[in-house]
């Protein structure tokens, strides 16, 4: 059996994790369709990629952030045990 460290942060890691997932799997699946469209259509991809690559670049810096204050709340000893069972 193991113990857990949870803080208030460490339940925001998760989805945070797979908002980054989610939005970076978006981005594959537009570049990947983007030679589909004319070029008006392209420059407009081109546009929305970035704009996607800036919220990507947002989201890591956030899940670093919010990873930084976990073990921050760890080391202060503001947590709680969490028993977990190995299987």
């Amino acid at each position: 059996m193991s113990t857990v460290k949870i803080t208030k942060y460490s339940r925001q890691l998760p989805e945070l994790r797979t908002s980054l997932s989610l939005i970076q799997l978006g981005r594959v699946l537009l570049a990947q369709h983007s030679h589909l469209r004319n070029r008006s259509q392209f420059a407009d991809t081109i546009i929305e990629l970035a704009k996607m690559d800036e919220k990507i670049e947002a989201l890591r810096e956030e899940i670093a952030v919010t990873e930084l204050l976990h073990e921050a709340s760890v080391l202060v000893g503001n947590y709680e045990e969490l028993r977990v069972s190995s299987l």
